[in-house]
């Protein structure tokens, strides 16, 4: 996660430094080949601060897919995939926007199905014990009670709805 910040902090630094150039080229009043010279160097800098971006976010889906052994998208289907080449018969194949969104919502269902089978554990099993268990504390625990407090004149019980408190 520190690498996709760091690559997103390098990109803005990038264009807020393009900004700074535009501006003194037009304090300069520089040529028009001059600004279009600085637009194709910021685009083919940003190209690669987005290729590394996009690159990394497909990283970070696949590790957390495989985390959750959730199936990815095969290289085949349309969309789900991007591809560079790096030699004449190799390729670096990335999940696209629409690829990682589609790996998220599958592992968005798995992390769904695996909490309610935790949560099924807890609400079908540990409720009904601990409940058994408070009430056998609570039966064992009678024996304890004070007897004062189970005469009919306790002032306690006096008070309850449906009695005539005599002062």
């Amino acid at each position: 996660m520190f690498e996709l910040w760091r690559l997103r902090r390098a990109r803005s630094k990038l264009q807020r430094q393009h900004r700074r150039e535009t501006a003194k080229l037009r304090e300069e009043k520089a040529s028009h080949e001059d600004f279009e010279s600085l637009e194709f160097s910021l685009w083919s800098d940003m190209k690669e601060y987005d290729y590394e971006i996009e690159t990394t976010l497909s990283r970070l889906t696949i590790e957390e897919a495989e985390r959750y052994d959730v199936a990815l998208p095969a290289r085949m289907e349309d969309g789900m995939w991007m591809r560079t080449q790096i030699g004449p018969s190799e390729f670096v194949y990335w999940l696209s926007s629409q690829g990682r969104s589609h790996v998220r919502t599958l592992i968005h269902e798995e992390k769904a199905r695996r909490f309610e089978a935790r949560t099924r554990w807890v609400t079908g099993l540990i409720f009904p014990l601990l409940a058994a268990l408070v009430g056998i504390i609570a039966a064992h625990s009678r024996d304890w009670w004070p007897s004062c407090a189970t005469s009919p004149n306790h002032p306690l019980l006096l008070a309850l709805p449906g009695r005539v408190l005599e002062l």
